[in-house]
């Protein structure tokens, strides 16, 4: 029972020509012959571009929720998006490894606070933090394309590939299974290592599919983690997917942690 709860309380040689409509050529992006040789080309593109806008869809247990937000995709993780939370749209902020949440005005004296904002440490001693510190920044960091991408880099495995369309452009569509065991902790969204502990012998690896433009850059990325949750006892059915999609490749963002003075501590109210 706890293994099933956590996980649903806490995610990427050759080269081809086709013939347009008009009967021009049109070449097509490279269908890589493994995932380091993926990884290197979309480490190249998304650097040169530097930074993304997303949309995220989470679907757990038959619990849809949706996000969207705008990215860094080099250097540091720098993020923001908003999503549903329990029914209310709640913005976050990930700069570095700092989490930061945008308290409602109905709800701050629920987390004892009157600042704007608060900061969510997944090892934090107060209640909110040590149900969903971890889970919510595992949330916010898969949307960064880098993390995918490093998580192939890691622990993925190229299995096939195929060139399609998505959302009426040309993409490549690639699938990749990825091993828990090589993550060194660095676990998709909502993925708690005990649960992965826990799950040892039934699950090995998770399924991610990534489609990449002709430039290499990420168009979506899908993780399906329903293998883990019908390992952890979930009812049959129960599905639990993540599907991000990016676009605005290279569109200026702006990602900065709030003011200081605009960020309380998560408190018990007494």
């Amino acid at each position: 029972m706890r293994a099933r709860t956590g996980l649903a309380a806490s995610l990427l040689v050759g080269s081809f020509v086709v013939t347009g409509c008009g009967g021009d050529p049109v070449a097509q992006a490279p269908a890589f012959g493994n995932a380091q040789q993926l990884v290197q080309a979309v480490s190249a593109a998304t650097a040169r571009s530097g930074s993304a806008r997303f949309t995220t869809d989470m679907f757990v247990g038959g619990v849809q929720t949706k996000g969207q937000g705008q990215a860094r995709a080099t250097g540091t993780t720098a993020l923001t998006m908003t999503m549903d939370f329990f029914g209310d749209a709640m913005e976050m902020r990930l700069v570095g490894q700092d989490l930061f949440a945008k308290v409602p005005d109905a709800a701050r004296a629920d987390v004892g606070t009157d600042k704007p904002w608060v900061k969510i440490k997944p090892d934090g001693t107060d209640p909110f933090s040590q149900v969903l510190g971890g889970s919510l920044t595992q949330v916010a960091a898969q949307n960064d394309p880098a993390r995918a991408i490093d998580q192939i880099r890691r622990a993925g495995t190229l299995v096939k590939s195929e060139h399609t369309q998505l959302a009426g452009r040309s993409a490549t569509h690639y699938w990749i299974d990825v091993e828990l065991a090589k993550l060194d902790g660095e676990l998709p969204a909502g993925v708690d290592a005990g649960v992965v502990k826990q799950l040892q012998g039934k699950v090995s690896k998770l399924d991610l599919e990534l489609w990449l433009d002709d430039g290499a850059l990420p168009d979506q990325v899908l993780i399906d983690l329903s293998p883990m949750l019908a390992a952890a006892g979930a009812p049959a059915g129960s599905g639990a997917k993540i599907t991000t999609d990016y676009s605005a490749w290279g569109a200026p963002v702006d990602v900065e942690a709030p003011p200081l003075d605009q960020v309380g501590s998560i408190t018990t109210p007494h």
